[in-house]
């Protein structure tokens, strides 16, 4: 029937009348009556629901009008009449009949009894699972499943639900990526989306010569109680099918636009992002063109941290590069090149070791991308000094031999030794900051007051203590000569000056002065590149000790700053939205030191485990005591300090991606990566681990083969369908 609308245009248009029976207006030539074309409809997923379509029908990819025979792969158009035509034809029940799935089969399989059918398929699916976490948490190639399951049956023969089992390399790489790995990355953003987060990131390229770009996000995890930083994609910089990223190359740009990409794809609001941790090249931190310079803009406020751990190291290495001779390191590479690579040789050495009582350990040699990895090659040449010593004697009155030559003449110098010693005292300051900063736990309140004392022990080695206790650290100058202490009272640490003290040392007195000079330089240098890469007056790291529980619960403290309004200044992104919630804030930081706190929550030391005890105290009549205050100090924590979580990942990457498995795609491997740590986080072992509500919702055959990126609403009304009827279809 025609609305009232309809009717008076067809009266205004065309003249008749209502009541003019339709075939006469036809045929007086009334055009709006003529035979109208098949209207195009859009794909609708309701009609997934229809038991008659539900297993095999699905939306094309390439166009909204069109539907998906996945039986016959076909394209259809979208129209349910035409869909429910297609799946009486001899061709679709044909293609029912090899998936052993046909019409009448599948529906009284669809109407058994719920309860019997769900259990024992649940059963099945959860197992399923629980061996491709183990898979992915351990490493394993996906084709070990080929013969594990079959081996497994035939020891187990009367187990229902390992019979019930059908997985071959292909579904478990799909489990793998598309069910856990997936879930896990929803579960994520649906913490991003409610949490302030910061992003770290960094680039590497693996045994196949793909270059990838991991991204790494930083939050507080309401379940774990804890900050915590989680790997969230792994980008290909170069992708096969872009030939424009190959020409624009790695450039700012097109690294800020892979994050951005990322987050956006998840309904992650950029308001979210609080800070953005990198290292310190230029395609990261420039002043333009970089990644940091395009956050500021889209983010205004972000905080940007450059690497500690980065800093520390290039500080270091530029210091050995310019002030230690170059002997001492190739001594260490040419011991290790001449006897790690024969078993006769190692065998040899090991016959010196035991007759001296040393550790028969292997000799090491300096990693160029080994963070500090010089101070355990000292020590370990060191260790091994005098066999070594007896070794390269016998082999150089054997051999004659130019490299055993001159490993020898190196081992018999007391200056080479000398050097050795210096570093072993020197290098351990640079390396244990550095590992404490790596440290996966929350450290950053106390980042500046561990640099400044560091800092200060390295000046005061060969600078005047009054000037460098009475001058702010930024402004030290660790050059200017005229606060030189004596270059013969420079501190070098106690096994130097024993070593001074021996005659074939004290014979040469010119080669002494050349020694202690290099090694002022060395502190000089040292000391001059970590004034440049740290900011000793950053006013973030001067207040954030102020989150620390110790002056957090202080009175003392409060009476000194009544206020976190120099601090939410500093981080505007994490302070609250309106007025009112500032004052809330304020007034419970004020509050917090006369307030009756219990005492494991006083003398917590873990900062963020200590706000999230906060954020859980009640009053008497059940109400929360503090709730803008924790959830401030939270967000504010979770500002980066260093980059080794990406460090972790790419070694976690390594593992994953090897010469005999060098085939994996991106997408495999970051759904590997993100399985694994499913794993992990959600239990301490893989038979812990229990997989999701939304992992049993993906287990669809739409999801696994034909839908990786679907969004989890998506996958759960998909569940609502077909999940039940999955089990019947066989894996192809």
């Amino acid at each position: 029937m025609s609305s009232a609308s309809e009717t008076e245009n067809d009266e205004n248009d065309s003249g008749y009348g209502p009541s003019t029976p339709k075939k006469l207006r036809l045929a007086r030539g009334d055009a709006k009556l003529k035979k109208q074309g098949h209207r195009t409809q859009k794909y609708r997923v309701e009609w997934e629901r229809d038991p008659q379509c539900s297993p095999w029908l699905g939306p094309d990819p390439a166009s909204k009008t069109k539907a998906r025979c996945k039986w016959c792969n076909v394209r259809l158009i979208a129209d349910i009449s035409l869909i429910k035509t297609h799946g009486k034809t001899k061709k679709h029940e044909k293609n029912a009949t090899a998936y052993e799935c046909s019409s009448s089969k599948l529906l009284s399989k669809f109407f058994k009894p719920q309860a019997t059918l769900n259990t024992r398929d649940r059963n099945i699916t959860n197992a399923e699972i629980k061996i491709c976490g183990f898979l992915a948490a351990h490493n394993i190639p996906y084709a070990v499943v080929n013969d594990l399951i079959p081996c497994m049956k035939s020891a187990l023969p009367d187990s229902k639900i390992l019979d019930g089992i059908s997985m071959k390399r292909q579904k478990a790489t799909k489990i793998v990526t598309n069910v856990i790995g997936a879930s896990h990355k929803e579960e994520i953003a649906n913490h991003l989306q409610k949490q302030k987060f910061s992003i770290l990131t960094d680039d590497s390229t693996d045994c196949s010569s793909v270059k990838t770009a991991c991204i790494v996000v930083r939050f507080y995890n309401e379940d774990l109680g804890r900050i915590t930083s989680v790997f969230w994609e792994l980008s290909s910089i170069f992708p096969e099918d872009d030939a424009r990223a190959a020409q624009e190359g790695a450039s700012g740009r097109h690294l800020y636009n892979l994050i951005i990409r990322s987050f956006e794809e998840k309904f992650i609001p950029l308001t979210n992002v609080l800070g953005f941790g990198c290292d310190g090249a230029s395609v990261n931190i420039g002043a333009r063109n970089s990644i940091a310079s395009r956050l500021k803009e889209s983010c205004p406020g972000i905080i940007i941290m450059r690497c500690i751990c980065h800093s520390l190291h290039l500080a270091a290495s530029k210091a050995c590069e310019q002030n230690i001779p170059r002997s001492c390191e190739d001594l260490a590479r040419n011991v290790h090149n001449y006897v790690q690579h024969s078993a006769k040789r190692i065998a040899s050495l090991a016959v010196f070791q035991k007759f001296l009582n040393v550790a028969v350990h292997k000799i090491l040699h300096p990693a160029q991308t080994r963070w500090l990895s010089l101070l355990s090659v000292v020590d370990r040449m060191l260790e091994q000094w005098e066999p070594l010593r007896l070794y390269f004697m016998e082999r150089h009155m054997e051999e004659r031999t130019l490299a055993a030559e001159s490993i020898f003449m190196w081992l018999r110098d007391p200056f080479v030794k000398l050097y050795y010693h210096f570093l072993a005292w020197v290098l351990p300051k640079v390396v244990t900051m550095n590992a404490y900063f790596q440290s996966e736990s929350v450290v950053i309140t106390s980042l500046a007051e561990k640099m400044e004392f560091a800092f200060k022990e390295l000046l005061t080695t060969y600078m005047a203590q009054k000037y460098v206790a009475t001058t702010p650290l930024s402004k030290v100058n660790t050059e200017t000569k005229d606060e030189f202490i004596p270059l013969e009272n420079i501190y070098l640490g106690m096994q130097v000056l024993e070593e001074l003290k021996k005659p074939e040392v004290l014979i040469r007195p010119d080669l002494v002065a050349d020694f202690r000079a290099r090694c002022r330089n060395f502190l000089m240098k040292l000391c001059k590149e970590i004034q440049e890469r740290f900011d000793f007056d950053d006013p973030l790291l001067r207040m954030l000790p102020l989150l620390h529980p110790s002056k957090a619960t202080s009175r003392n403290e409060r009476n000194k700053r009544q206020s976190l309004v120099e601090l939410w200044s500093i981080v505007p992104r994490a302070k609250p939205e309106n007025l009112e919630a500032l004052q809330r804030l304020d007034d419970e930081w004020r509050r917090i030191p006369l307030d009756e706190i219990p005492e494991d929550v006083v003398k917590e030391k873990e900062p963020d485990i200590f706000w999230h005890k906060i954020a859980q105290l009640t009053d008497s009549e059940g109400c929360k005591r503090y709730v803008e205050l924790p959830s401030f100090a939270l967000a504010v924590l979770c500002t980066p300090h260093a980059n080794a979580d990406c460090e972790r990942v790419f070694s976690k990457y390594n593992l994953v991606k090897t010469k005999s498995r060098n085939r994996l795609t991106v997408q495999n491997i970051e759904g590997a990566m993100l399985a694994s740590q499913a794993v992990k986080v959600n239990a301490k072992c893989c038979a812990a681990f229990e997989p999701t509500k939304s992992m049993h919702s993906r287990m669809t055959s739409a999801i696994l083969y034909d839908a990786p990126n679907e969004s989890t609403a998506d996958a759960e009304e998909d569940h609502r369908t077909i999940n039940d009827l999955d089990v019947i279809l066989e894996e192809i």
